[in-house]
């Protein structure tokens, strides 16, 4: 019998506990707050397409999201332009 090892897209690394995304689901705006210096995020949907770019802040930033469609996004965060976490969010 052979055993196969998943891994959760939950699963955090050390780059994931400098980032908090919430509130997931929201509707109107998602905040970000994190300790990486220097991160950038691509706003990615679920067909692949790239949505959104933008720098952000050290500490607390707040995107304005109620003009986008309902689904399921991933955030890539990159910092000095190397990818350092991928986080998934909801909009209602």
């Amino acid at each position: 019998m052979s055993c196969i090892y998943a891994t959760s897209i939950d699963e955090e690394n050390s780059s994931d506990a400098n980032i908090i995304i919430f509130p997931n689901p929201s509707s109107d705006y998602l905040n970000i707050d994190n300790s990486i210096p220097n991160l950038s995020i691509d706003v990615v949907d679920m067909l692949g397409r790239t949505i959104f770019k933008h720098w952000l802040l050290l500490d607390k930033n707040k995107i304005d999201i109620h003009n986008w469609e309902t689904g399921l996004y991933s955030i890539q965060f990159y910092s000095n332009g190397t990818l350092v976490s991928t986080k998934k969010f909801m909009k209602r």
